[in-house]
């Protein structure tokens, strides 16, 4: 997915006498490299001295957009304030405390329509769902072991946003709509 963890077994204090090798310069170094990474946001810590003590004194500051501005000013005052505290001698290693806004797909669906052709929005999340992700069906005994059985589409019929357009979902008489008639979609940015 999109967030990671990893933990560096550093070598034996024996073998790092010098202060460039301790924990801390490491790190530092980790940083100075993980900064180039433009698609993510790496950082190196290190951990506390004494096991289950933590290693920060730090805390959580929210900010809220109680004026009504909008995400997109909320995130460029959240990008300043963090550049101003970068450079502040008081402060160190401050971050974002979640993730970076993400591409989203959004496909909005038109109850009315839906509804005037006999479709509900249960089906309509059932095929999505099933479509887009998958469906436990039952089971089956292969050899004496119990396997599940999944419904899923074929690949190439959920990897790119205009595949949406290939399904249909059967409404309350029985015909098939194609999604089309009742929902549109775009992408938009937003938290995860």
């Amino acid at each position: 997915q999109n967030v990671g963890i990893a933990f560096v077994r550093m070598k034996d204090f024996d073998q790092r006498k010098t202060s460039a090798l301790s924990v801390s310069a490491v790190a530092g170094r980790a940083m100075g490299a993980f900064s180039k990474i433009r698609d993510a946001q790496v950082f190196a810590l290190a951990p506390p001295a004494i096991q289950g003590f933590g290693n920060t004194n730090g805390f959580d500051f929210y900010l809220q957009d109680v004026n009504g501005a909008g995400h997109e000013a909320l995130i460029q005052t959240r990008n300043q304030l963090l550049g101003l505290a970068a450079k502040s001698t008081l402060l160190a290693n401050t971050r974002p405390n979640g993730q970076e806004d993400q591409p989203q797909f959004s496909v909005d669906i038109d109850q009315e329509k839906a509804s005037a052709l006999g479709i509900s929005l249960a089906d309509i999340n059932n095929t999505l769902s099933t479509a887009w992700g998958s469906d436990y069906v039952n089971d089956f005994i292969d050899r004496g072991r119990v396997k599940p059985v999944y419904l899923q589409s074929g690949a190439d019929f959920r990897m790119q946003p205009e595949d949406l357009d290939k399904w249909q979902v059967r409404n309350s008489g029985g015909a098939m709509v194609p999604f089309s008639a009742f929902a549109s979609s775009h992408w938009t940015y937003g938290s995860p």
